[in-house]
């Protein structure tokens, strides 16, 4: 089966605040000069759901990211107005509908990365390290994190690639990249509390927390980037990671230091100060 091909649309009731954003506008420019061509906007490689059995194995070939070639299946995304930045990633909220797989207006989270931006004078990585990062990320979800989603980490729907200017053709320099993700709700935070006073939570959400970590471990992975941000609070109350653009599979030493960050955070009262996280 080829890969699937994704059709983008925006919100039209957030059409003022697209024309307000100069990063709305950009959007504005490569949907709509999408929908004109005709540009495919391509599946990166197969989804982390293709088996119930076990993840796919990727291979070095896996990471052409070119937008060319065969497609099976159609996706449907619309986005509405940014929402939120990551360290890489600009996030906006979306409604998926992808028939094979029977979601149907789904809300979820479209993470967009233009590569080549980070070819501009004060980023410190380059278009190449970009894009690597993301695709990163995206096979820590069908790899180690495979287990984990939908509970500790997010549902990860597939990654696509498609031109930010579809009408100049196809060049890589181009390349849009989105990641479909689970919505997991809001900050694990009560609204008006200060940013990332993690102390303050009840002592429930405190070990769910650690569970999450716990769980997090199990699978080597370390998030890398501990904040209360990145601590989401689901619908039914079940408390979820995000953000994983820093994260990596490391050693027992990293993950100890890791979860001792998050103890002393949650628990600043039984020790002198706070580590400092390094892999």
């Amino acid at each position: 089966m080829g890969r699937r091909r994704m059709v983008v649309t925006l919100d039209e009731t957030h059409d003022d605040l697209y024309r307000r954003s100069p990063n709305g506008l950009i959007m504005r420019y490569f949907i709509c000069a999408s929908a004109v061509t005709g540009a495919e906007f391509l599946e990166y490689a197969p989804p982390p759901h293709e088996s119930l059995m076990t993840p796919p194995h990727w291979h070095e070939s896996s990471r052409n990211v070119s937008v060319s070639g065969a497609f099976g299946s159609e996706i449907k995304i619309k986005l509405g107005a940014i929402c939120d930045r990551g360290a890489m990633s600009d996030v906006y909220p979306g409604i998926l509908t992808d028939v094979r797989r029977g979601i149907n207006n789904l809300p979820c989270i479209g993470k967009l990365v233009v590569p080549a931006y980070f070819g501009d004078p004060g980023w410190t990585m380059t278009p190449q390290e970009a894009t690597e990062a993301v695709i990163a990320e995206f096979e820590l979800f069908n790899g180690p994190l495979y287990e984990l989603q939908g509970s500790v980490v997010p549902k990860c729907f597939g990654l696509f690639v498609g031109q930010l200017f579809p009408t100049l053709g196809v060049n890589p320099k181009n390349n849009l990249m989105i990641a479909l993700i689970e919505d997991v709700g809001s900050s694990v935070l009560p609204i008006g509390a200060p940013d990332d006073d993690l102390a303050q939570l009840p002592e429930n959400d405190k070990i769910d927390i650690i569970q999450l970590y716990k769980r997090l471990h199990s699978v080597n992975v370390c998030h890398g980037d501990f904040s209360a941000r990145h601590i989401r609070r689901r619908t039914n109350g079940q408390l979820s990671l995000i953000d994983f653009e820093r994260s990596k599979v490391l050693g027992s030493d990293s993950l100890t230091r890791e979860m001792r960050e998050v103890e002393l955070t949650l628990w600043p009262q039984t020790s002198i100060g706070r580590t400092t996280m390094r892999f």
